[in-house]
């Protein structure tokens, strides 16, 4: 199903509701879906708290008008932009979504160390998804700008580590590209992953839905160096999470099964053009082998030693005829002119001497 340009930009609007919050005793995150603010309220009250670290204010739900979200009974001042609320709800979105994708076996931790004592590395994921063969997926968010050596650094000490990462753009550093519908402007960090050969995923918490930017409005190229990109979303609960891979999205199927298609169709192509150009070559030996055992070029060499310019240099008529233009010249010349000064012959003639010779 086809997506129109009020899609991406209901996923990129910027009004920040609280709509993640975090059960007091388990740590397990919540989501307060729309319409549920008067059903949830209660248990809002006595069992959740704010997903700020050590926050232990009392929080409530409201709905009506706005979106349904969560607000503190008494006014708090928390350290940090919305930048830094987008970060922590969507760290805590992605690691309730990963728990329910993966194994039952698989430990699925926010913000866990990767450390590497010989290597002074100490890496903190936002979540980190290890499966029972040691295997590990970091999901990384990035809300704040990101310069392109810090990506690269980390990227290279997780690779180093053996550890697949998939990152994610926060959905308030991408914008709309007013030229063209459902595209937007590439943040630094797209640009980056792009260059990367990545895929170049937005996250939004508070629809719980993330988006895949490409190359081509009709999403079947990967984003390369552009610096306007087509945007598709998808609902996380119809993303996969792939322990090769990490996070895959619909529409990042969409993109690899295009490229995969455009693939096999330009090497049948190829496969096309190489076997015309086999097939030519081999007719262009025939023919020349033709003419290399007929009695034509045994009269040739024994009256001139090679045969002259006249009879080799191709003539206007050449694609009519299937011999290379030596041989029928030649055919010609010995039926019609050789010893035969003073003689007329006709078209039907030559067409009797090439007959007779075996050239169509």
């Amino acid at each position: 199903m086809e997506q129109g340009p009020e899609a991406v930009a209901a996923f990129l609007d910027r009004e920040s509701r609280q709509v993640w919050a975090r059960h007091r005793i388990t740590g397990e995150p919540v989501f307060i879906a729309p319409g549920t603010a008067a059903e949830v309220r209660r248990t809002a009250r006595a069992e959740w708290t704010c997903l700020v670290p050590e926050c232990e204010e009392l929080i409530s739900t409201r709905g009506g008008s706005k979106r349904d979200h969560f607000f503190h009974v008494t006014a708090v001042e928390h350290p940090g932009s919305s930048k830094g609320a987008n970060h922590l709800a969507s760290k805590a979105m992605l690691a309730r979504w990963a728990a329910q994708e993966a194994s039952s076996d698989a430990v699925v931790v926010e913000g866990q160390s990767i450390k590497n004592v010989e290597l002074e590395l100490n890496r903190r994921p936002d979540v980190l998804v290890t499966w029972p063969t040691g295997q590990r997926l970091a999901l990384e968010v990035e809300y704040k700008h990101f310069p392109a050596e810090l990506w690269a650094a980390k990227q290279t000490d997780l690779d180093r580590e053996e550890v697949t990462v998939t990152w994610l753009v926060g959905h308030t550093r991408v914008q709309l590209d007013p030229k063209f519908a459902s595209a937007v402007r590439v943040p630094a960090l797209g640009r980056t992953l792009a260059a990367a050969d990545r895929h170049v995923l937005v996250i939004n918490p508070v629809t719980r839905q993330i988006g895949t930017l490409a190359g081509d409005r009709r999403f079947t190229t990967r984003l390369k160096w552009e610096s306007t990109a087509w945007l598709r979303v998808d609902e996380l609960d119809a993303c996969v999470l792939d322990p090769d891979r990490g996070l895959v999205t619909p529409t990042m199927r969409r993109i690899d099964a295009a490229i995969k298609g455009a693939a096999r169709a330009a090497a049948g192509e190829a496969a096309d053009e190489r076997a015309i150009e086999e097939a030519l070559e081999e007719e262009e030996n025939r023919r020349r082998a033709a003419w290399l055992t007929s009695r034509a070029r045994r009269l040739v060499h024994r009256v001139w030693g090679n045969s002259p310019r006249l009879l080799i240099d191709p003539s206007d008529n050449d694609w009519a005829i299937e011999a290379i233009p030596v041989y029928w010249h030649t055919v010609l010349y010995e039926a019609l002119i050789y010893n035969r000064l003073g003689r007329d012959f006709a078209l039907d003639d030559c067409w009797t001497a090439l007959r007779v010779a075996s050239i169509t």
